[in-house]
């Protein structure tokens, strides 16, 4: 499954965000800083973390906007195995990308 594939499945698969889960959410902000909203589709990928240890790079479960592919977050082909079955994209943040703070 490429990485195209499995956004594109969680587009069609992930159900909207509505006023009732919206309103429970806890976190109420994708890892990014950008806010949830109603009506949007909700992605999840697995984050690589730069670390200094080159030993050691965890990987972080995040929540994502469409509109932030391409301008936050790619495709991480480090990581990458086209055969997997799963559909959480393996992406990383693009350097110097317009992160919210």
């Amino acid at each position: 499954m490429t990485f195209k594939e499995e956004i594109e499945l969680q587009i069609r698969d992930n159900k909207t965000l509505s006023f009732e889960f919206f309103s429970q959410l806890k976190d109420k902000n994708y890892f990014s800083g950008r806010n949830k909203q109603v009506g949007d589709t909700v992605l999840f990928g697995m984050l690589r973390e730069e670390m200094d240890d080159k030993d050691d790079m965890p990987i972080k479960l995040i929540t994502f906007h469409e509109d932030e592919i391409g301008e936050l977050y790619e495709e991480d082909t480090m990581f990458y195995n086209r055969n997997k079955t799963n559909k959480l994209p393996s992406i990383k943040r693009i350097l110097n990308g317009n992160q919210e703070d």
